[in-house]
């Protein structure tokens, strides 16, 4: 449940949560299941697009059948001035090596995810970030992930279990052929780009266009298309919890993601090897269903907890859901 501005209604919800579902269904399809027309939704979309609740349409991608691996790096800073920060926020998002990065406040000042596909390239980011802000740095971690897991956000006010996209590490790694990274990339930036379009980008034609779609989908390549939201134009904080946890079991490991499942405002769960175990990331409309959360948290995995760190998240630096070059 998104409990979204006063600007918004159940109907932007309604949509929002048909959007999530699946961002390449038609307005016509959106307009049947939300008892709307056609030209309200197609306007209402485009409102929220211009007030910044709507950032885009987003593919998800298994990139570890790319052969991609996925490290999240926590470091602490000496306090920066405004300058270093825009500094080093164009840096990374220049940076090949990064999908996510945000500013923190907390035990780190800095959340970034490498996505790469060997030690090498590890090195070659920290080899450039460090000759540049290495100067700038106190303390630093890099952890290896075991499992991305996405919640897919409901919008509606109610609770029910919501589906989760996982994304792990792989054994075999899939090639793509040059037309399937060119449609890949293109829907990458855009979920909802026509078939034609796609076609053109792929050079291919509208029939190959979508055979080779659907192949990406046959293969779980594709897993999936979502509306990709402002947390603060939602009206919403964004906070990460940091666990070290114990005595896990594959049953504790089930519990747990079915409890994450079922509360409405998380949104990602990372299990990781290093410095922490695990790390579960939140929109919350306000401090009171924050401290819920945790409430109920403690309540049930009290036990399972040895330690445990939590970030505020004011702004997401850099975000990229497919590399520039694989």
């Amino acid at each position: 449940m998104m409990n979204m501005s006063a600007k918004s209604d159940i109907k932007d919800l309604k949509i929002l949560h048909e959007l999530e579902k699946d961002a390449r269904q038609s307005f016509g399809q959106i307009a049947k299941k939300t008892g709307m027309s056609k030209e309200v939704v197609l306007y209402r979309v485009r409102t929220m697009e211009k007030a910044g609740v709507i950032r885009g349409f987003t593919t998800e991608i298994d990139l570890y059948l790319l052969g991609f691996r996925l490290y999240p790096v926590l470091i602490k800073f000496e306090e920066l001035s405004k300058e270093e920060e825009s500094d080093m926020e164009k840096y990374l998002n220049k940076s090949r090596h990064i999908g996510w990065a945000a500013r923190c406040e907390g035990t780190w000042d800095l959340n970034i995810v490498l996505r790469v596909r060997n030690a090498a390239e590890i090195a070659e980011f920290f080899d450039g970030f460090e000759a540049r802000f290495g100067n700038l740095i106190l303390d630093k971690t890099l952890m290896h992930t075991v499992s991305l897991n996405y919640f897919k956000r409901d919008f509606l006010p109610r609770i029910e279990e919501r589906e989760l996209v996982r994304t792990q590490e792989v054994a075999d790694v899939t090639k793509l052929t040059q037309n399937e990274e060119k449609l890949l990339r293109a829907l990458s930036e855009n979920s909802r780009m026509p078939i034609g379009e796609l076609a053109r980008e792929a050079g291919v034609s509208p029939p190959t266009a979508m055979a080779i779609l659907r192949r990406l989908e046959t293969r779980k390549i594709i897993q999936g298309y979502r509306v990709f939201t402002s947390f603060r134009a939602l009206g919403h904080s964004y906070y990460k919890i940091w666990l070290n946890l114990k005595g896990m079991k594959k049953k504790d490991w089930e519990a747990l993601y079915t409890f994450l499942g079922f509360d409405p405002y998380v949104v990602w769960a990372t299990r990781t090897i290093g410095y922490y175990d695990f790390s579960i990331e939140l929109e919350v409309p306000d401090s009171e269903a924050l401290v819920e959360f945790i409430a109920k948290f403690k309540e049930k995995f009290h036990d399972k907890v040895r330690k445990r760190d939590m970030l505020s998240i004011p702004k997401e630096m850099a975000t990229s859901y497919f590399p520039a070059k694989l």
